[in-house]
């Protein structure tokens, strides 16, 4: 559910007393990492490393379960974050897969004037459609932006049913029916 954040690059060659800068492109993370480097020269081996904090001046998180079944509502917490004085308005969005409804707004706006969390909740539908679902919040400030995606499954809530027709066919007969499958459709055979 949780992606980790590791990266590998390298090996680099630098010349003895060098410098190289790197640039890493972090995914939606919040909290500290620890960089490590290794070097060596085929002889010796050393190694270091340091915690860094990532964050950004406005971070969002959901709270959503594993799975889901259909037909059925869930209220979706999204807690924003201001790790910055006088971030100010904040607007709040989500965006689900086609078999899921928002019920009410799709979007609220929080006011932060300190570094603070604040809560927007939203009331989420499942539709008749078993299989994989996502919900997508957003939190948006003055040209900041963060984003929240969650992969959720939705599966039905009928026990598996069996339907059995008896009949006879004469010798020498043909037997023709049209037979209505149980169940939801896409889930029948």
């Amino acid at each position: 559910r949780f992606k980790p954040v590791v990266e590998f690059v390298g090996p680099f060659h630098l010349k003895k007393g060098g410098k190289r800068r790197h640039w890493f492109e972090m995914p939606n993370y919040n909290g500290r990492v620890r960089v490590m480097v290794i070097a060596g020269d085929g002889v010796a081996y050393g190694h270091t490393d340091k915690g860094v904090f990532v964050r950004k001046p406005v971070m969002i998180l959901g709270t959503l379960p594993r799975v889901i079944g259909v037909f059925e509502e869930m209220d979706v917490p999204a807690a924003v974050f201001a790790t910055k004085e006088g971030v100010g308005n904040v607007q709040v969005s989500i965006e689900t897969t086609p078999n899921m409804e928002v019920i009410g707004d799709r979007q609220k706006t929080l006011n932060f004037s300190r570094i603070e969390d604040q809560m927007a909740t939203f009331r989420v539908r499942v539709k008749g459609d078993p299989g994989a679902a996502k919900v997508t919040l957003t939190a948006t400030a003055r040209g900041e932006k963060a984003t929240y995606e969650t992969d959720i499954e939705v599966r039905s809530v009928h026990r598996p049913q069996t339907k059995l027709t008896a009949f006879v066919i004469e010798p020498g007969k043909s037997w023709n029916q049209n037979i209505t499958l149980p169940g939801a459709d896409g889930t029948n055979k």
